[in-house]
Order: structure tokens, then sequence, then C-alpha cells
């Protein structure tokens, strides 16, 4: 009964919301974005069709979030790779030219998904390989914006950082020549439209990926600033996002600022209901090790 109320309150609050993911994993999907993962597990739990593309996804993602924010346990990587993969085994033995619009952005999050695992594990070997075939779904839909929105996302991201990589590491140049050409200016043009949609997800995606790339390539605090607070303004209990914020600040300089942000963070790591001890730390605990190793270069 509590999971039915809860469902219909999340329904309701996304009624003048749409985005281009199936309308019934919308509720799973916001609770993610507001750091509510025992409310979004209990979703899960309760979807008959476990083996759609898309439930799987949302799987992927909520695992994501579960590892990004400290349970990186082997039972939740194992459950990471285990809908990833059933991804690929659905969608990977079909030809590519046959994809659907939908599959192909599908299967390309898939191995994004499994590049950054390995990514965040350092395992670089293994990134590259999954990259590989990422791109290669990737490159199949580039030219599709005008007639499916979310590959605005996926082309925004591979023009961004092929003509990023081809700039800063010489050593990948004879690969990326391979490669469409990248445009870093197409890249944000891309992710600038989305910033604005009125697709709620596809908008989410777009300020969060903004800040990345301002915050941790372009090194652009200010800019990232703006994409930050976009984020923390829109879901204030996702610490993820506060620390995100934090740590823009932080870089910018602007110390008394980040330190109203750690307080927060604070706060929100004791009061928030639902996450495990370790969850209630990670962040919390990063955010003072970054203040440390401020003041420590400051007074070098």
């Amino acid at each position: 009964m509590l999971l039915a109320n809860f469902s219909i309150g999340i329904n309701y609050s996304l009624a003048q919301k749409h985005s281009f993911i199936p309308p019934h994993y919308e509720p799973i999907a916001e609770c993610i974005y507001n750091f509510q993962f025992q409310k979004a597990d209990s979703l899960i739990k309760f979807e008959k069709s476990k083996d759609n593309n898309w439930f799987l996804l949302m799987k992927c993602n909520y695992y994501w979030w579960i590892i990004l924010t400290g349970e990186e346990s082997k039972e939740n990587i194992a459950n990471f790779d285990f809908y990833i993969n059933s991804i690929i085994n659905n969608l990977g033995k079909i030809n590519i030219k046959n994809l659907l619009n939908e599959d192909l952005y599908i299967i390309a999050n898939a191995y994004a998904f499994k590049t950054r695992l390995a990514l965040y594990k350092s395992n670089y070997i293994a990134a590259a390989g999954y990259l590989n075939n990422c791109i290669r779904y990737i490159e199949a839909s580039l030219g599709k914006e005008p007639v499916y929105e979310p590959f605005h996302l996926t082309s925004g991201l591979y023009n961004y950082f092929v003509d990023f990589a081809a700039k800063r590491y010489i050593f990948l140049r004879p690969y990326l020549a391979t490669l469409p050409k990248g445009s870093t200016t197409k890249g944000f043009t891309y992710l600038y439209k989305l910033a604005v949609s009125k697709d709620w997800v596809l908008n989410n995606e777009a300020n969060y990926f903004l800040c990345k790339l301002f915050q941790e390539t372009e090194k652009n605090y200010i800019q990232a600033e703006k994409y930050a607070e976009v984020m923390v303004k829109r879901y204030p209990d996702n610490i993820a996002y506060a620390y995100n914020y934090f740590d823009v600040l932080l870089n910018a300089d602007k110390i008394e600022e980040a330190r109203k942000e750690l307080v927060r963070i604070n706060v929100l790591s004791k009061t928030l209901p639902g996450l495990t001890s370790k969850q209630r730390s990670f962040y919390i605990n990063k955010a003072q090790n970054d203040l440390k190793v401020f003041y420590k270069k400051k007074s070098e």
C-alpha cells in the first residue's frame, strides 16, 4: 500500500513532464535522481517485464549509482555486468542496420556503462575494447539526431571527446583518424540544445554532462558552476550533485561557498533515509579530504 501511494505521488509529480523513456520507468529514474535508492529498488522489483531492454538499462543505471556512491561490492558489480550483458546479448545479435533508433541508443549506452566501469576500476585495456564497440553503434546513429532526440546526447559526447582526444593525445590520432571526425563545438551545440529540452531526462543528462565537461576537461569552473547549480537546485537531496557542486566551488577558489556546501553534504549524509553506512560516509569523507588538500596546497 505504501509503495502504491508512493508511485501515485511520483506519477503526479511527473504529470507535467514527458520523456523519451517509457512512462512507467520514469518514476524509477526520478527516484535515482533524488538519491532514493531503496524506493527505486522497490519499484524495480515490482516491474513485470524483466527482459525488456529499457528495464535492463534502468537496472544498469541503478547499479551504476549504487557502485558510484560507495557500495562497490563484488555482488553489485556482478549484477551490473549481468544486466549490461543481457542488453548486449539481446541486441548485439541483430544486424546493426536493422536496429531501431531506441535499440541503437540502448546498446550504445550498455557499452558506455561497461567502459565507465572499466575506467572506474583503472582497467584501461578492457575499457578500450568496450569503447570501440560503443563507438560502432554511435557511428550508426550519427546524422539521425533530427529524428530521435536522444541521439543529441550520444552524438554530443562523441563529437566532443573525439575532437578533444585528437587535440590532447597525439598517440591516439592514428586510431581517431579511422573514425568520423569530431568537433568540440558541435558537441557543445548538441548538449546546449538538450539543456533546454522539454524532455526532462535528456535535459537533466545534458546539464550533468555539461558540468562534467567544463569541470573535468575544460577546467572552466565558472561555466561548470552554472550547470552544477542547476542540478543541486533540482535535486537538493542528491549528495552526489551536492559534492560535485562543492568540488566546482572549491576549484573556483570560492572557499566560503564551498564550506557552506560541505555543511549541507554533512547534514544530508546524516539525515537522508534509506542509505547504507558506506553511502552516508562516502561523499562527506571525499569532501573533507578535498578541503584538506586544498588548504595544504594553499600553504605551500
